[in-house]
């Protein structure tokens, strides 16, 4: 197994990076460097070679402690890779977080096959994405198409975006106005 690399976010390759991310078997929004930049206060990645599999490590201090979390709006990060070349992939990876974090609660994606004794597994469901919005919707409970007749009574607009820098400000603009909050 070539070796790999701690690197700081800081001295990141960002297009070597987001490639390896766009071009993995299990890409997720989640391990993106723009997605990572505005949900986690500071991350660093572990590396193979040159950018063959990717590692995100969302971090933070506490007390003079640094531990790896899970960042809020993201379900799933882990190893990402191009291909699954080693069965011990995921290990190597784990086993080359530095020693410096004391704790790492970090939830992979559901193609890190990986056991041990502090490491557990929780049901994921995942919805396909395949269909058109229509075709989607016509497949919800009636509950929650209930729900989505209400947020739109509400004006709030479901609409098709890739543009990630209007989600996050919407997200936090509706939700302070509606627990009273905002001003």
């Amino acid at each position: 197994m070539q070796d790999i690399q701690y690197i700081t976010r800081k001295n990141l390759d960002v297009a070597k990076y987001d490639a390896c991310i766009s071009n993995a078997v299990n890409s997720r929004i989640y391990a993106y460097s723009w997605y990572l930049d505005i949900v986690a206060d500071d991350w660093d990645v572990l590396v193979l070679a040159d950018y063959l599999a990717v590692m995100p490590l969302p971090k933070r201090r506490k007390y003079f402690i640094q531990y790896i979390y899970q960042p809020a709006w993201t379900q799933q990060l882990g190893v990402f890779y191009r291909e699954f070349t080693d069965k011990n992939l995921v290990k190597y990876f784990i086993d080359s977080i530095p020693r410096k974090f004391k704790k790492v609660s970090i939830n992979l994606n559901d193609q890190n096959v990986f056991k041990n004794d502090l490491i557990y597994s929780r049901d994921n469901y995942v919805l396909s994405l395949n269909s058109n919005y229509k075709s989607l919707f016509s497949n919800y409970s009636k509950n929650r198409r209930n729900s989505i007749k209400k947020i739109e009574k509400d004006k709030i607009k479901i609409v098709e975006s890739n543009n990630h820098q209007l989600i996050f400000p919407f997200y936090y603009d509706y939700i302070f106005e509606k627990s009273g909050l905002k001003e």
